[in-house]
């Protein structure tokens, strides 16, 4: 139900222009994201969930 096929730039796009790792991508996936009739707080949420996780992996010496 998301909007993407509507833009010219897709997420992948970005991914790969930026080799974004894996929680990076998903996140900028998720701010591009944009679902009618649907609030944007859970993305937000979500966003905040996986910032946490990069964080404890960085912290534990994991590097992408």
């Amino acid at each position: 139900n998301s909007d993407y096929a509507k833009h010219t730039i897709q997420p992948w796009d970005i991914w790969i222009e930026y080799r974004l790792n894996p929680f990076d991508a998903d996140i900028v996936k998720r701010v591009l994201r944009n679902k009618q009739n649907e609030s944007r707080k859970m993305d937000y949420e979500k966003i905040i969930h996986i910032c946490k996780e990069r964080i404890r992996q960085i912290e534990g010496g994991i590097e992408w």
